[in-house]
């Protein structure tokens, strides 16, 4: 997501009323204020769509910015786009920039923003700094971009997402952390500590040391709040596979890796296997079908652990080993739900109801949110011979189930 304006829309409306004639093919494009603009359709490039005048100009558009109708269309013309992994996602430090907003030395409030974080410190940050913190959050926009999940993430709160770093341990309880943790999230903001993003004090000011930072701590954080509404509409195991498989998986060297890990995904099994989180056929199986109602783990560590540990596994196992190992169903489930997003927010949006509608399946219950789509990724297959497939897919790597 970029949070540059239509911009495009205003030079267009200065220009001869005959040179917005549309083609055969031009269509009227509406924005979120209710602009509209005649233009041909060119494709959509990562999170933005290309659009053509009459005179040949193209222009480049935030997806965001339009209308949920265009929306909802620009998704049905990236249906051609393959649904397979990209192979690396990076972000140049070098090419962010950092705007520095108020600096409240008095409340200890110094605002910092880029494309899509607004950052709010504790202590005054150079901007290379707030960049090199900032390049693991971008990276994750980047990622939703590559990944063939039509992810347009989108603060329902303001027009950046809120990332609090907290210079203290006092300042992190105060924002809502919690002891043993060096991160946290609600609905419309992250936190975390300046020692998990690497700074450290250089005399009067703050460095940044990428050798204390905590791998991928960020990135988890990040990827949780840019999922945003889409959150309640994802089984819990596919929310925290995906938040856990990009920290602790897909992440090195300051970018994502989408090919050939079968040796890092071993190696965090073994290491949650070190710590007392077991392989259990039967658990992981059920935690497929599992909704957010269903799960209560606060004060519980060992089932939040198992949790992660099995949401982790099973993202593996359908991004890499099932079918074909293409992991093109998995793509397909990620993309459904972004699209039952645009549904349900048209939907808020046009009714100014809050509740989202469901409509009743065959028994004349109402159904959970997603089930359609996880049922699209099982296709059809029990938990009987999921379980089969699973054990066998894993054995193969070495791995075994109790």
């Amino acid at each position: 997501m970029k949070t540059g304006s239509l911009l495009f829309l205003f030079v267009l409306f200065l220009l001869p009323p005959d040179l917005l004639l549309a083609k055969e093919e031009a269509r009227i494009w509406t924005d979120r204020d209710g602009r509209t603009v005649a233009a041909r359709f060119v494709e959509v490039s990562g999170s933005t769509v290309v659009l053509e005048l009459e005179n040949g100009a193209r222009s480049r558009v935030p997806v965001t910015t339009l209308s949920l109708e265009d929306q909802t269309l620009v998704a049905s013309l990236r249906d051609k786009r393959p649904l397979v992994w990209p192979e690396t996602v990076t972000v140049d430090t070098e090419t962010l920039t950092v705007r520095e907003g108020e600096q409240d030395a008095e409340n200890r409030q110094h605002h910092y923003e880029t494309d899509n974080f607004e950052f709010i410190s504790n202590a005054p940050l150079t901007g290379r700094v707030v960049a090199e913190v900032a390049a693991d959050l971008e990276l994750i926009d980047a990622a939703f971009q590559a990944l063939p999940w039509d992810w347009e993430p989108r603060s329902e709160e303001s027009d950046l997402f809120k990332m609090y770093l907290a210079e203290t341990e006092e300042d992190f309880i105060a924002l809502g952390g919690t002891d043993n943790t060096s991160g946290g999230s609600r609905d419309d903001y992250a936190f975390v500590k300046f020692s998990a993003v690497g700074l450290r004090t250089l005399g009067s000011r703050y460095s940044f040391d990428p050798s204390r930072k905590e791998p991928g701590r960020v990135v988890s954080l990040g990827a949780r709040l840019m999922t945003g509404e889409m959150r309640s509409l994802l089984k819990p195991w596919s929310a925290r596979g995906m938040e856990n498989f990009l920290r602790r998986v897909s992440y090195r060297s300051g970018g994502f890796h989408f090919a050939g890990l079968e040796t890092a995904i071993k190696r965090e099994i073994k290491l949650d296997s070190d710590r007392g989180v077991s392989l259990d056929l039967d658990r992981l199986v059920a935690r497929l079908r599992a909704d957010w109602g269903d799960e209560n783990y606060r004060g519980v560590r060992q089932a939040l652990a198992e949790s992660h540990f099995d949401s982790m596994v099973l993202f593996y196992y359908f991004g890499y080993l099932d079918g074909d190992g293409s992991g093109e169903a998995l793509h397909r489930y990620y993309r459904d739900v972004a699209r039952e997003r645009l549904v349900w927010r048209a939907y808020r949006e046009s009714s100014g109801k809050t509740e989202r509608p469901r409509p009743r399946d065959d028994s004349g219950s109402w159904p959970e949110w997603g089930t359609e789509h996880l049922d699209g990724l099982l296709d059809g297959r029990s938990d009987e011979e999921l379980k089969a497939e699973i054990d066998a897919k894993f054995r193969a790597m070495g791995i075994r189930f109790e």
